[in-house]
């Protein structure tokens, strides 16, 4: 359990980056940065959902675009998946990975390539 608070907080860490980036930008308007829990199963779920500014906005009129990040341990490894997607919900880019729950590095460069390529 403790390791996955230390995904937890990496994801955050990445993620934390990127609203810095963006609140430096012209394009966007707001950001709601949240997570969603399920202790059951060990789910986490982590949302940053980008507003843009309307003057941007184009003949599909997408004017919020979320980026998802979601993980799950299972057995010693950890299961992750990342979506991007418009607010007419067609996911733009995404992956899936199964990493080694103790590898943090690879974890972190994983979510941070996929914020990259996006």
């Amino acid at each position: 359990m403790e390791r996955l608070k230390e995904i937890s907080w990496i994801i955050d860490k990445v993620l934390n980056a990127y609203v810095e980036f963006f609140q430096g930008q012209d394009s966007t308007k707001k950001f709601l940065l949240s997570t969603d829990s399920a202790t059951s199963n060990s789910t986490e779920t982590k949302y940053l959902e980008i507003l843009l500014k309307e003057e941007l906005l184009n003949e599909k009129d997408i004017d919020l675009l979320t980026i998802e990040i979601g993980y799950q341990s299972n057995n010693g490894m950890i299961d992750i998946k990342g979506e991007f997607y418009g607010s007419d919900g067609v996911i733009l880019n995404e992956f899936n990975k199964c990493a080694d729950i103790e590898d943090l590095d690879d974890i972190e460069q994983t979510v941070t390539s996929f914020l990259e390529e996006i």
